[in-house]
């Protein structure tokens, strides 16, 4: 069970969200009776201190696509067509509706995001 269960979801959760833990075994004998979980904040990007809504507005738009793993002639591409505020909200609405979901390629998912504005859906 430990490694099947426990050491997979442990790895999964601290990999695709904002928390994680680790956990103790209690034992009688060589018989595990009890399991303490000790779960804690995962910040694994962004500065200490600074929610990622206030990185996302102050950060340098280049930078902000380098962390997505974006390109540099593509983020530049990116400014010039679609321009800084248009990037910056769609970053954050990826950020707030994608964050614990399984996107394979963030970088693409953000081009394409910006591209069709996911943030301000046409509506016909």
């Amino acid at each position: 069970m430990k490694n099947r269960i426990l050491l997979y979801t442990q790895a999964e959760l601290e990999a695709k969200t904002d928390i994680k833990f680790t956990f103790e075994e209690i034992k009688k004998g060589t018989k595990v009776v009890k399991i303490v979980f000790y779960v804690t904040s995962n910040a694994k990007l962004g500065p200490e201190g600074v929610n990622d809504t206030e990185f996302i507005d102050h950060e340098d738009t280049i930078q902000l696509l380098a962390r997505f793993e974006v390109a540099k002639k593509v983020a530049n591409s990116l400014i010039k067509t679609y321009g800084e505020e248009q990037i910056r909200s769609n970053i954050k609405y990826v950020h707030e509706k994608k964050r614990n979901a399984e996107v394979t390629n963030m970088a693409a998912y953000i081009v394409k995001a910006i591209e069709e504005n996911y943030a301000y859906p046409k509506i016909f």
